[in-house]
């Protein structure tokens, strides 16, 4: 279900979701309730090219045209800004690392999520800069080849790609019993799950997003009043559920 290592496959991948995703009427099935959940994420940028840091205000863009629609607000804070994180955060607050180059150790692993000691909700995510330049590149070339409506696949920018794996990530932070699914929830992103985002219709289960909205409301905080004193005592591991992009 990820990028086929045959160019030629993942132009038709391509080819497919231009035929599949003509214009159609928007369905309010599901709608997002008028109270939308809301999580924080602090951002730590440590790309080794400080010249060229990830605009957060623009991944705070990318995030929320995927979330709000599904009815979660993600607000970013940019670390980096002086005095911006000092205060000690809540136990809902999620940390953003975003890290220079590759994965050590599969150069195709473009984000972690640590999940705490049995399967506890997470705090930390990393997200691989060198990944999303790689997986940016991957796409260009694409659409230089397939042209047509595939160009669009050229006006996804970094903020753009590092908010997938940021949506796909805080979901196994939240969520962290859930299995991988569909659409951006896949294990393996494929041609036409980038040409939905860039198309500005991610693919994000129904049932799924309303999992993650329960987690993250007012309900849930009190089911979670302890998880703060607990979870400085447990050892964060990587989980084994990541994502990829061949």
């Amino acid at each position: 279900m990820g990028y086929s290592s045959s160019r030629r496959l993942v132009f038709v991948a391509v080819s497919q979701a231009a035929l599949l995703l003509a214009p159609v009427a928007v369905s309010t099935v599901g709608a997002a309730p008028n109270a939308p959940a809301a999580i924080e994420i602090r951002v730590y940028d440590q790309a080794a090219r400080p010249q060229a840091p990830i605009v957060v205000s623009a991944l705070q863009q990318s995030v929320t045209r995927m979330l709000k629609r599904e009815g979660v607000n993600v607000a970013f804070v940019d670390c980096a800004r002086p005095a911006s994180c000092r205060d000690v955060p809540s136990p809902e607050t999620l940390v953003l690392r975003l890290a220079p180059g590759l994965h050590p150790v599969r150069a195709r692993q473009c984000g972690v999520a640590s999940i705490a000691e049995g399967r506890q909700r997470g705090v930390l995510m990393t997200i691989f800069r060198g990944c999303a330049a790689a997986t940016m590149t991957d796409l260009r070339d694409i659409a230089k080849v397939q042209g047509g409506g595939a160009f669009a696949l050229m006006q996804l920018t970094e903020a753009d790609i590092v908010g997938v794996f940021v949506v796909h990530e805080l979901i196994h932070l939240v969520l962290p019993h859930e299995t991988h699914g569909r659409g951006l929830f896949k294990a393996t992103l494929d041609a036409r799950d980038w040409w939905d985002v860039a198309s500005r219709q991610p693919d994000l289960d129904g049932r799924l997003m309303t999992r993650l909205r329960q987690a993250l409301g007012p309900d849930s905080l009190a089911r979670r009043a302890s998880f703060g004193a607990g979870m400085l005592q447990a050892t964060a591991t990587p989980s084994t559920d990541i994502i990829e992009v061949h």
